[in-house]
C-alpha cells in the first residue's frame, strides 16, 4: 500500500480556524522526507517558513506570519513521494481549511495537447458557465494542469484550451486553435475533485493517415494500387452495395474510377501493409484494383476491382487502421468491420 496523509491538524475541511502560525501533517508510515518536501505545495504560494520532522511519521509546517482572517488554504503533496521501502503514492493528496466560513477546496486537473504533443504556447482556461470569473494556467512541460481553491458550489463550469499561435496571450478565433471539455463540469462538497480530464487542441485542417493490410489470393503478376476517392467524387455513393462485381456499379461511376483524377493514392506490389499519408480530413471511400499493365489506371474489362463506399472518416491528424482483408475477395465491407484510430482522445 501506498504511504497516506492520515491526519491533520487542523483536520481537513476545518472552517473558521482562526490566524494559525503553524500546522502538521501526519503519514500512516514512515516516508522518505526529501520527496515529500519536494512533492509539497501550498496556496497561498511561499506560505512555509520552516518545516520540522518529528521522526520519519510527523511533519510541522511553520508559516511566515499568522494566516489572515477568512483565507482559504490549501495543502498538498504532487504524486510521486515515497516511502522507505520505496513504494510512490501516485495520486494528489492534501487538506483543505478556512480561517474564514468559506472554504475553496475544488481541484479540477488534467492533460492538454496540441496536435497530440505539448506545447509551450498552450493556454487553459477555467471559468463559470455566466463568465462572471476566469482562471487561466500554462500546463508544464508534460502537458499537465491544475486548478486549485475552485469553489464546490454546484455552478456548471466550462474548462477549455486554445494554442496560442500568434503569441499574444489572447485567444483569436481566427488564428488560434482551441478545444472545450465536452462533459458537463460541476464541483459539489460531495465531489470535490475533478482529475485526469483531457484536452486535444487539434488543427481541424491537419492531413491524417490511412493504414491497412491486405493479402492477395490470386497468382497475377503486377502492382495494385489502392485509391481513397473523395466523397464529392462518388456517384450515388449510399446506393453503391460495397464488393468486387464491377459489372453492378453505375456507368458513371466506373468512368471516375477508370480515369485519371487527383486524390491520394499508394502502388504496393502484391500484398502487404501499406500506409496513405496526406489524407485531408473528411469522409473517404476505399478503392482498390489490380494493375496488371502497371499504368496506375483502372482496366474495367480486365483488371479486378473492389470498392467500400464507406464513407471512411479520416480524422485532423489521426491514423485510421483497417482491418486486414483478401484481395480480389475482400469481406463485404472494410469499414463495417471494428476500426482502430490512433491519435485521438478516448
Amino acid at each position: 500500500m501506498p504511504p497516506e496523509i492520515v491526519g491533520a491538524i487542523p483536520p481537513d475541511l476545518s472552517i473558521e480556524t482562526g490566524p494559525l502560525d503553524s500546522m502538521q501533517l501526519r503519514f500512516s508510515e514512515p516516508v522518505a522526507k526529501e520527496t515529500v518536501l519536494e512533492a509539497f505545495r501550498s496556496l497561498p504560494s511561499r506560505l512555509i517558513r520552516r518545516a520540522v520532522w518529528t521522526g520519519d511519521t510527523l511533519l510541522t509546517l511553520h508559516f511566515w506570519d499568522p494566516l489572515p482572517a477568512d483565507s482559504s488554504v490549501s495543502i498538498f503533496l504532487e504524486p510521486g513521494w515515497l516511502d522507505l521501502r520505496g513504494v510512490a503514492q501516485r495520486e494528489w493528496r492534501g487538506v483543505d481549511f478556512s480561517t474564514g466560513s468559506r472554504l475553496l477546496r475544488g481541484w479540477v486537473g488534467g492533460t492538454v495537447d496540441f496536435k497530440r504533443r505539448p506545447s509551450e504556447n498552450l493556454h487553459v482556461v477555467l471559468e463559470d458557465s455566466a463568465s462572471t470569473w476566469t482562471r487561466r494556467e500554462r500546463p508544464d512541460r508534460q502537458g499537465e494542469f491544475f486548478f486549485r481553491q475552485v469553489a464546490t458550489d454546484s455552478l456548471l463550469l466550462r474548462l477549455w484550451a486554445f494554442e496560442d499561435v500568434d503569441g499574444d496571450s489572447l485567444f483569436d478565433p481566427a488564428a488560434d486553435f482551441a478545444d472545450t471539455l465536452s462533459d458537463s463540469l460541476l464541483l459539489s462538497d460531495l465531489e470535490p475533485h475533478r482529475l485526469g480530464l483531457l484536452l486535444n487542441v487539434i488543427d481541424p485542417d491537419e492531413p491524417g493517415k490511412l493504414s491497412g493490410l491486405f493479402s492477395s489470393t490470386d497468382s497475377l503478376e503486377g502492382l495494385h494500387v489502392i485509391r481513397l476517392i473523395a466523397d464529392s467524387l462518388r456517384a450515388d455513393g449510399d446506393s453503391i452495395p460495397p464488393g468486387h462485381f464491377p459489372r453492378s456499379w453505375p456507368d458513371s461511376l466506373k468512368a471516375i474510377l477508370a480515369g485519371q483524377w487527383e486524390g491520394p493514392a499508394l502502388l504496393r506490389k502484391r500484398e502487404g501493409d501499406f500506409t496513405i499519408s496526406g489524407v485531408p480530413p473528411g469522409p473517404w471511400a476505399f478503392f482498390i484494383h489490380r494493375d496488371v499493365d502497371e499504368d496506375s489506371l483502372w482496366n474495367v474489362e480486365t483488371e479486378a476491382a473492389w470498392l467500400d463506399p464507406g464513407p471512411l472518416w479520416i480524422e485532423p491528424g489521426a491514423t485510421l487502421n483497417l482491418p486486414e482483408f483478401r484481395f480480389p475477395e475482400p469481406p463485404d465491407s472494410v469499414v463495417s468491420d471494428s476500426l482502430e484510430i490512433e491519435g485521438e482522445a478516448p
